[in-house]
């Protein structure tokens, strides 16, 4: 009975830990799916993509928000580049533009900036969206690239802490209840289809946001989420069935 109540209380920790995840990692992921489709005649104009815009992932009403890009000249004679940022401004169709002409000296390198005003987000505030693109100057091919910032409606501190409590107390909380429910299996005992998938989920939401932290690549953490709403959803179907047309009851 008391191996029963751990397995309990383990998944209920668990859970915890899910729901904390899974929302992080579908926000962000959301966000930048949605920029994806922002301002689209820039994509087709562009030869390849700009790897250096930077962007928060998770900010808060009211914080100052900065997104910045670098570029350089890598050739042995002097260019000049053209920049140009779109911003939305409440709605996807209304844009804030922004073009700067620069010049570069042999390896030089430049960093630029915009403030983003969470104000300024669209669908109804929860998302930020900033596009940029650089002309280019044979033999450098012209870029561009794309970003969404989800604005949390959370009152206090700034999304960067947010991210890094909730990702932490996320992957706490599912390693502690997973540990739980694990130490009341006998050794040499394999575990039931209830904790294997907790560790599917678990290894998923990991590769999720580890994607997301290290590279920006959402679209790996869009796959997780995903793959994690299907397995929770069939553990959840198994669980009922066993609840309601098994004897004696669920397996906790």
């Amino acid at each position: 009975m008391a191996n029963r109540g751990q397995r309990v209380w383990g998944l209920f920790l668990f859970l915890i830990g899910f729901v904390i995840g899974i929302l992080l990692l579908g926000g962000i992921a959301w966000a930048n799916l949605e920029a994806s489709f922002f301002d689209p005649w820039t994509s087709l104009t562009a030869d390849e993509k700009l790897n250096t815009l930077e962007c928060p992932l998770i900010v808060t009403p009211g914080e100052a928000v900065t997104v910045q890009v670098t570029l350089d000249n890598p050739l042995d004679n002097p260019i000049r580049r053209l920049v140009r940022v779109h911003i939305p401004h409440g709605f996807i169709t209304l844009l804030d533009e922004e073009e700067s002409w620069l010049d570069f000296q042999p390896a030089e390198r430049k960093t630029l900036s915009w403030p983003v005003p969470t104000e300024s987000g669209v669908y109804g505030g929860r998302f930020l969206m900033v596009s940029v693109y650089a002309s280019g100057h044979t033999p450098i091919p012209s870029q561009e690239s794309r970003c969404g910032i989800w604005v949390v409606p959370f009152p206090l501190g700034r999304g960067v802490y947010l991210l890094a409590a909730g990702s932490i107390l996320a992957l706490l909380a599912m390693v502690a209840g997973l540990r739980m429910r694990v130490r009341t299996w006998r050794l040499r005992q394999r575990l039931n289809a209830l904790d294997s998938g907790l560790q599917a989920l678990l290894l998923l939401y990991v590769l999720g946001m580890a994607a997301i932290l290290i590279g920006r690549w959402w679209f790996v953490s869009a796959g997780a989420v995903l793959l994690m709403g299907i397995i929770a959803a069939t553990l959840l179907f198994r669980w009922v069935e066993d609840a309601w047309l098994r004897e004696p009851g669920p397996h906790l």
